[in-house]
């Protein structure tokens, strides 16, 4: 049968756009990267500034400046709020009449001449805390408020209709080519510091004015509705921007207080070449904001826009920290010369600050358009900033070292509740289903899911050795072959082999995708999958048919990390591979040593109740199954050891490497954070997870590695059960016990009822490698140490697959079987637990290690592994340690 989903005629699935399209329609589209392109000019431009003034000037004069332009840039705060507020105003009226900006601009002029009084009447505060020593500069700088208010009105209209273009042309030729020009004459004419600070004036009038010409349409004309400004909008952003341009800038204040002149000239310097890192960002930032407030107000999400230019902005300023980090001297002796040498010690720490400022600055743009208190954590920075700086030692590279520490606060502040902004959407829209999914009814025994994406001719060679395996076990079943957007042909391919259906997607959607589609149509009472490139040969299905008939578990996976795997593939996948294991252990320690692996059986109760809670379609749907699989309280997992000797024909490339640690951050923030797959459950009980996995009436003999869930009963298909003990001494070792005692007897009895019953222990003195004792098969290698080791090399290299149970019996230190024995279950006998016994037998430190960190840790292991203790209070003591599936059963006295 072969099911086609949607596929569209004549489009080429999997067609992705240049990187180059995807950005100039994204972040930079629709004119956003002229402005960009005028902004970074600006700030080169007024960089140049600030190269030839300093030179001009010197340390201390310089230092001078330096304040007096911070003051101007903490002024230029509500005038970058009013520009958001208009923008914002602008944006939620896109589409409807257009609007007039008659009115507002004169409400904003008014305002601006008595903001320009108030400047002036703080003249005298200013001067004493900047150590000014004329009032020219504040006159200058109450001057320069009303045309920058009005500019940014205008700016902020012209932004909110993405009219890029004349904003990038009036900013570039006013706020940098003029101001530069007038600036580098008046300085050069004698005029020195305040005609730097004049040059400044000239250029914002040269920008309002051409702003004003640009947009006198919108401004003069009558009849237009008017745009109204939301008040709570306008204090927030102030508040916002404000926090913000402070961080920004404290660290400079505080130099020129605390430092002398010429250290703080030095800083100030420094603080120009590290923000250099922070020009392009700032401009991609700017050019960001309408389309996050456009997608904001039309109800689309903002996630799209934000991580698009978060990628950007973070990429770039990493760039240039890297150039300014690598090469601090010259880059401070090219821009100011050898006067400021000494400013290179911290034009590397300062780079790094600026990358760090560029990402808040998107996330408090990002909180201002949500309207959120988030947009107001930069304020946290200031205040550490100015504390740390107040009651440390002081110095140029206190300063930068305090304003590193407080703008990674601040970072971790505004991007988490921004993240959890964006990811919010994501998790509603997949609802959470508390019932099971509705799959197919139960037919048969096994629904085998193949997905593959353009395997080539491999493909129909391995479908037809799936299907020949599983007819060898005669088991009723079904393959399901779904192509994910495969394009070259492979499905036609496999068309002729009987009991395969084929399903189709129209596009590449990724592995989790096939497998889900392919596994909601499932009819087996066990449903699994296994890669379509053929890297894992079909044969290894016979050993997890095996294990599902022993034992009915949750979960049968194949494990490259098992003792008994034989793996070869290249070392650059290996990396990938080793990385990602130890990446999802530390995230979600879950009782499997690796969740990739391309083959997996689940029962079909587990399946029904995970699938509809998850959400992955890429190649972490794997680690997702197992993730909420665990987290439902579906416990028994069986690791099987995979061959996979042959070549990997694989999809798996640096993206797509990227793309599944994104996903598995994901996985783990739905998890941790946002608990989107709701509490952890208890463990489901045993008797609740019997499915009815049924084979032909004909049962064959089990393959290796069958297992069960009983100790007093046959195995599988009638036949006795094949059990080895590990155990440290036997009866003949001359320090034998009560735990020697008893396992012999327990083992004397299991011979009596028909089992084979091996015990594994240390060697002793004058007795054979392996002897018989009341029918029980005695392995002895290893000494009182190396009995440890050599119990796993046995079950590496002989035991593996010739025994259906393994009792780990834990004596102080144990075998630790749970973790090199996976393919068969595991029972572990503790007779008592050692605790204040390390006092007695072992010196001290060695007590102590033993007793709060090694048994604590040894016995973790066991946590879900059945337990055997032999008394109540060991019970107890155990679930101490976290045992919970621990049973007792007393010692007693079997007659002869």
């Amino acid at each position: 049968m072969r099911i086609v989903l949607g596929r569209a005629p004549g489009q080429p699935a999997g067609a992705r756009g240049s990187l180059r399209r995807r950005v100039f329609s994204g972040p930079l589209g629709g004119g956003g990267w002229s402005f960009v392109v005028a902004t970074t000019g600006v700030n080169g431009l007024n960089f140049l500034f600030h190269l030839l003034i300093s030179r001009q000037l010197g340390p201390s004069y310089y230092g001078a400046l330096g304040a007096v332009l911070n003051v101007i840039s903490v002024l230029a705060v509500p005038l970058g709020a009013v520009q958001l507020a208009v923008t914002q105003a602008v944006v939620s009226g896109t589409g409807k009449e257009r609007m007039s900006l008659r009115r507002l601009t004169a409400k904003a002029a008014l305002w601006s001449v008595a903001a320009m009084a108030a400047v002036w009447i703080a003249t005298p505060l200013i001067d004493g805390f900047l150590n000014l020593k004329s009032p020219f500069f504040d006159l200058a700088i109450g001057a320069w408020v009303p045309l920058a208010v009005v500019a940014a009105v205008l700016q902020g209209a012209l932004l909110g209709k993405l009219r890029f273009v004349p904003v990038a042309v009036a900013t570039f030729l006013g706020g940098g080519a003029l101001r530069l020009v007038c600036g580098a004459l008046l300085v050069a004419g004698g005029f020195g510091l305040q005609g730097a600070v004049a040059a400044t004036v000239i250029g914002q009038v040269f920008t309002t004015s051409v702003l004003l010409l640009i947009a006198r349409r919108e401004v003069f004309a009558r009849g237009l509705n008017q745009a109204r400004i939301s008040l709570r909008d306008a204090a927030l952003s102030i508040a916002a921007l404000a926090g913000y341009t402070m961080l920004t800038g404290i660290d400079t204040f505080l130099a020129r207080h605390y430092l002398a002149a010429v250290a703080a000239g030095l800083y100030t310097a420094a603080a120009v070449a590290g923000h250099i890192a922070l020009y392009l960002p700032a401009a991609l930032v700017a050019v960001a904001f309408p389309r996050l407030a456009s997608a904001h107000a039309a109800g689309t999400g903002t996630g799209k826009a934000l991580t698009q230019t978060l990628g950007l902005v973070t990429v770039i300023g990493l760039a240039a920290f890297a150039v300014l980090a690598g090469v601090p001297g010259v880059v401070v002796g090219v821009l100011f010369g050898s006067n400021y040498l000494d400013a290179a010690s911290i034009v590397g720490i300062i780079a790094l600050i600026s990358v760090i400022l560029g990402i808040i600055s998107l996330f408090t743009y990002f909180h201002i358009v949500r309207r959120s208190v988030a947009a107001l954590y930069s304020w946290i920075g200031v205040a550490l900033v100015s504390m740390l700086v107040a009651v440390l030692p002081r110095g140029m590279e206190t300063i930068a070292g305090c304003m590193l520490a407080a703008s990674i606060l601040v970072l971790a502040a505004v991007s988490l509740p921004a993240m959890a902004a964006v990811a919010r959407p994501v998790f509603g829209a997949a609802a959470l289903n508390d019932g099971a999914v509705e799959l197919p009814p139960a037919e048969i025994d096994l629904s085998l899911v193949i997905p593959f994406y353009n395997p080539g001719h491999r493909l129909a060679r391995h479908v037809q050795a799936v299907v020949d395996a599983l007819r060898a076990e005669r088991v009723t079943f079904e393959v399901i072959a779904v192509s994910d957007g495969s394009t070259d042909g492979s499905p036609a391919s496999i068309a002729v082999i009987d009991e395969v259906r084929i399903i189709e997607l129209k596009e590449n959607q990724g592995k989790g995708a096939a497998l889900r589609v392919g596994l909601a149509q499932g009819r087996g009472r066990y449903l699994g999958f296994i890669d379509g490139d053929g890297d894992i040969p079909a044969r290894q299905l016979s050993r997890f048919l095996a294990a599902i008939r022993a034992g009915e578990p949750d979960v049968v996976l194949g494990s490259k990390l098992h003792p008994g795997s034989d793996v070869i593939y290249p070392p650059l996948r290996r990396l990938y591979s080793s990385g990602y294991q130890r990446l999802t252990s530390l995230l979600f320690r879950l009782p499997t040593r690796d969740t990739q692996t391309g083959i997996k059986l689940i029962r079909r109760e587990t399946l029904a109740a995970v699938l509809p809670r998850m959400v992955e379609k890429r190649f972490a749907f794997d680690l997702e199954l197992l993730v909420v699989a665990r987290q439902m309280g579906y416990r028994n997992f069986i690791e099987l050891p995979v061959q996979i000797a042959e070549r990997f024909t694989t999809t798996i490339s640096p993206r797509a490497v990227w793309r599944t640690l994104l996903d598995t951050l994901a996985i783990f923030g739905r998890l941790s954070i946002a608990h989107f797959y709701g509490p952890r459950l208890a463990p489901v009980s045993a008797n609740a997870q019997v499915s009815r996995f049924r084979p032909s009436a004909r049962p064959r003999p089990l393959a290796p590695g069958a297992k069960t869930d009983s100790l007093a009963g046959s195995g599988p298909s009638g036949r006795p059960l094949r059990i080895l003990a590990y155990n440290w001494r036997d009866l003949a070792h001359p320090l034998a016990g009560g735990a020697e005692v008893y396992l012999q007897s327990v083992a004397r009895e299991w011979v009596r009822c028909g089992h084979e019953v091996t015990i594994f222990c240390a060697s002793v003195a004058g007795r054979p490698v392996r002897e018989v004792a009341d029918g029980v098969q005695i392995i002895r290698r290893g000494g009182r140490l190396g009995v440890y080791r050599a119990a796993r090399r046995y079950w590496r290299r002989e035991g593996d697959g010739q025994f259906d149970l393994v009792i780990d019996c834990v004596n102080t230190r144990p075998f630790l079987c749970p973790r090199f024995v996976g393919n068969v279950p595991t029972v572990a006998v503790v007779h008592q637990v050692a605790r204040e016994i390390w006092r007695y037998e072992t010196p001290w430190p060695i007590s102590a290690l033993g007793r709060y960190l090694l048994e604590p840790a040894w016995l973790r292991t066991y946590r879900e592994v059945p337990v055997v203790t032999v008394s109540e209070s060991s019970r107890r003591s155990l679930a101490e340690y976290g045992l919970r599936r621990v049973t007792v059963v007393p010692e007693g006295w079997v007659p002869a």
